[in-house]
């Protein structure tokens, strides 16, 4: 019951927004049918979001995002929403309004920004990062590119080519608030995302 109330207020919390917002269609054709666009993870390296985004099992957190990129940290919040046909995400800033919503079905990505949104936050980005991070290593490793390859053990994922180690993934267990904890360091684009998750019932 208390996971439930605090799931609602989150998603209260996530509806409300203030000032401008616009939502385009984000998805690529790639002249692959069974793909819905691709993001770049690393550099000259692009991930393959499949066209249905095809998550094991049901998942809806409540999480807190902590950015850090060119020496500069920024906190954000997210909802996340996740099962076998529909993925959505939406971003607020640190007790703050809503910035950006993202929707990921078989049908269609669409990407809604407030005025709020960093001009260079992007919606494939976030959905990449996601993807790294909670699909299983066997969908990771469909998605990347030729001759980049994962693996995982010991609560540690990598993402390397045959010259570098291009991101990793730590996965921490649970901290004194119940909390998921994994930490996404991509080494080729500068950046080191630490993600705590609450993983919600929607009831």
């Amino acid at each position: 019951m208390k996971k439930g109330i605090l799931l609602a207020i989150g998603v209260s919390v996530a509806v409300l927004t203030t000032g401008c917002q616009s939502t385009q269609s984000i998805a690529q054709d790639t002249g692959i049918e069974d793909e819905a666009a691709k993001a770049f993870i690393g550099n000259g390296l692009q991930l393959s979001l499949p066209k249905i985004p095809d998550y094991p099992h049901e998942l809806q957190a409540m999480q807190t995002l902590i950015a850090d990129h060119d020496g500069r940290t920024q906190a954000l919040q997210a909802v996340l929403s996740a099962k076998s046909d529909q993925v959505n995400v939406v971003m607020m800033l640190a007790n703050g309004p809503r910035i950006m919503e993202v929707d990921w079905t078989p049908e269609d990505i669409l990407e809604t920004r407030s005025s709020f949104a960093p001009e260079k936050l992007s919606g494939l980005n976030i959905l990449a990062d996601i993807f790294l991070v909670f699909w299983p290593e066997a969908a990771v490793k469909k998605a990347l590119p030729e001759n980049v390859f994962v693996i995982q053990k010991n609560g540690l994922r990598l993402i390397y080519d045959d010259e570098r180690q291009i991101a990793d993934i730590r996965y921490y267990t649970k901290d004194k608030r119940g909390r998921d904890h994994f930490v996404l360091t991509n080494y080729d684009l500068g950046y080191s995302l630490t993600i705590y998750s609450d993983e919600m019932s929607a009831q």
